[in-house]
């Protein structure tokens, strides 16, 4: 005991350190919070993240008139993962009052404490640290929790405190030292003692091998009833815990379950059981039905009604979601729609592709919608991915621009947002700016010269490709590996338009920048190739360039293939390597074969001047071949002087 009690203390000590306190000396409440004087009648109105910090620092200040007061939540609030300092940052220092979250959420919490204090003394952190005989009521939390010791909402809740209508999303993590978990982790509470958790339930947590809450200190009893979690972990095989009326999903292939590792052997007699899906059929360990409970829904309301004095809400089962608490019996649908912006004058087009560009973020992570209040306003935040930008937000179908948050008036009806995200990128950031004045090798009334297709002017003016600084472009030579994907990593930046700053003395190797952000692009898989110096074939060359740039830019109705590339292996031919980045090249008239039978030849090695006119054609669609018509009119060629 003394042992945790230190790690708690020197945890929130180095928390304390790492965030420090605002003085509060010239401050009255009044400018501190929003209104309010802390009294249960009038507590202290919270509006703003930087509200929220004030009351956790007036708290953690060891001021006991501010430890003990009332506090309450008048909006949703997104913290930005700005480094978090649990509320009763110790034992010396908990929350004694009443936080009523008023069903708003708070997002972006974010804690993350270093494993170990000192040898053999680990941290210990949550959203609030320690609770003691205080109530935490009413408040969806959003975060991602990292410490020896991690829980998502109270790390200690003890000496008769309440935790009542809450939930966590996010991930708990604990300590990896040596390659041991050290550490443990719970979703809602770590130590609970003399304590209460009721109508709080779990899911989209990410918490490996955790429970719901964990044990006891000093031999103290706790009790949780009227919860559930949606996650096969955290489970509620607590010691030394009284839990009634709880429930636990299973998979359905696990029913009949002996196993104690979701419940303790008793609960099943407190009115506890298992759900294996959505639809919130309950569930015995023995895999029969829990008839009298009725759906997980049912079970959880009707523990509600009979309890009226406890302030426990009822539950709601939105589209889509498992049962939440809700006060209200309105909500938003909520979606996201990735698509391709090319302008088209003033008004542009939106074609949907198949990515994800971007988050709603609402209280329960993924799920498709959430609750409105009828008595205050609620405020949705648009996150939006690396590498895209916003394009719309629809309100009931309606555009309100491209905004990154939207809040609902008091509800009266049921609404739907939909968030639309488009990437980052356009073919018209290729521009021929690059002088080109020719080269002393390069004969142009040659295929790729001007006099023809013009491939090595134009791959010079687009900045993709370069002489050998004596006047040379060398249009025969072997295109090595490292050249192609310096390729397609140029390709891919310009494209984005991420201003990425190559640096070519950042490595032991001058392509090792531009294999990292191919690498980190998902040009390359890891290990994919070892020897970046050696020639690389005309196979190669088209699995690197073709992710270079989006699946959509790349679309062809046609899939034809050259004679010599099979792309599914048969009785009579193996499946040629990289079989379908060719086959979508050639069908969009990229490459093509380079013989009189019109092969392709992946193994052959790929020529500098055959690169060019790949890449011009890649990055410029008005320059790309006629594409075959159908497999029997493959295109063919007489000579290897078209790629």
């Amino acid at each position: 005991m003394y042992k945790r009690f230190l790690s708690l203390l020197l945890c929130m000590c180095l928390a304390a350190a790492m965030f420090p306190a605002v003085s509060q000396a010239a401050e009255t409440p009044s400018s501190v919070f929003a209104g309010g004087s802390g009294t249960a009648e009038d507590p202290y109105q919270i509006a703003t993240v930087e509200q929220l910090w004030q009351f956790a620092s007036l708290v953690n200040s060891g001021d006991e008139a501010y430890r003990s007061a009332s506090y309450r939540l008048t909006a949703d609030l997104d913290l930005g993962e700005e480094l978090w300092t649990p509320i009763g940052m110790d034992d010396a220092h908990s929350f004694r009052g009443t936080f009523d979250g008023g069903f708003h959420f708070i997002t972006g919490v974010k804690v993350d404490l270093p494993a170990l204090i000192e040898p053999g003394v680990g941290s210990s952190a949550a959203f609030f640290g320690t609770v003691e005989g205080g109530v935490v009521e009413n408040l969806y939390v959003i975060g991602e929790i990292k410490a020896f010791n991690a829980s998502g909402l109270v790390y200690t809740l003890c000496d008769g405190s309440v935790l009542r209508n809450c939930t966590f999303s996010g991930g708990v993590s604990a300590a990896w030292i040596d390659g041991r978990n050290l550490g443990y982790t719970c979703a809602l509470v770590t130590t609970n003692s003399d304590s209460l958790i009721a109508n709080c339930y779990v899911t989209s947590a990410d918490i490996l091998n955790g429970g719901f809450f964990g044990g006891n200190r000093d031999g103290s009893k706790a009790r949780a009833e009227n919860c559930y979690t949606s996650n096969l972990y955290p489970t509620f095989a607590a010691q030394q815990t009284d839990i009634e009326h709880c429930f636990s999903f299973i998979f359905p292939e696990w029913l009949p379950s002996e196993s104690t590792d979701i419940f303790s052997p008793d609960a099943y007699e407190n009115g506890c059981g298992l759900f294996t899906g959505l639809d919130g059929a309950l569930y015995k360990a023995d895999g029969t039905p829990l008839t009298e409970e009725g759906t997980l829904l049912e079970a959880l309301n009707a523990w509600v009604d009979s309890h009226p004095d406890e302030g426990y809400v009822r539950w709601t089962q939105l589209p889509g979601s498992y049962p939440q608490f809700s006060p209200s019996p309105y909500y938003v649908s909520l979606s996201t729609e990735t698509g391709a912006y090319i302008a088209r004058g003033t008004e542009g087009e939106f074609t949907p592709i198949d990515d994800s560009g971007g988050d709603i973020i609402d209280y329960n992570y993924n799920v498709t919608s959430f609750p409105l209040l009828e008595t205050e306003s609620r405020t949705v935040y648009i996150h939006t991915h690396p590498g895209y930008r916003l394009y719309d937000v629809l309100v009931d179908g309606v555009s309100v621009g491209p905004v990154t948050q939207y809040t609902f008036p008091p509800a009266t009806e049921n609404h739907t947002l939909k968030a639309r995200f488009v990437l980052e990128g356009s073919l018209s950031n290729f521009t021929m700016d690059q002088p080109y004045s020719g080269y002393r090798d390069i004969d142009e009334s040659l295929w790729y010269g001007t006099g023809q297709e013009g491939s090595v002017r134009d791959a010079t003016a687009l900045g993709l490709f370069a002489g050998n600084g004596q006047g040379d472009f060398l249009p025969d030579a072997n295109l090595t590996l490292a050249e192609v994907v310096k390729l397609a990593a140029v390709i891919r930046s310009t494209y984005r338009a991420d201003q990425y700053t190559f640096d070519q003395t950042s490595g032991e190797h001058w392509w090792d920048t531009y294999v990292a952000y191919a690498l980190d692009a998902g040009i390359l898989e890891p290990d994919e190739f070892t020897d970046f110096s050696r020639p690389a074939t005309r196979g190669e060359m088209a699995a690197i360039l073709y992710p270079a740039l989006p699946d959509y830019e790349m679309y062809s109705d046609l899939y034809i293939s050259p004679p010599d590339v099979e792309d599914y292996a048969s009785a009579f031919a193996r499946a040629t390597p990289h079989a379908y980045e060719i086959i979508k090249l050639y069908s969009l008239g990229i490459v093509q074969g380079c013989d009189a039978q019109g092969n392709y030849h992946p193994d052959w090695n790929i020529t500098r001047a055959e690169a060019a006119a790949v890449v011009v054609r890649l990055t410029l669609p008005d320059r790309r071949l006629p594409a075959p018509v159908s497999q029997d009119e493959a295109n063919t060629s007489a000579d290897r002087e078209v790629s």
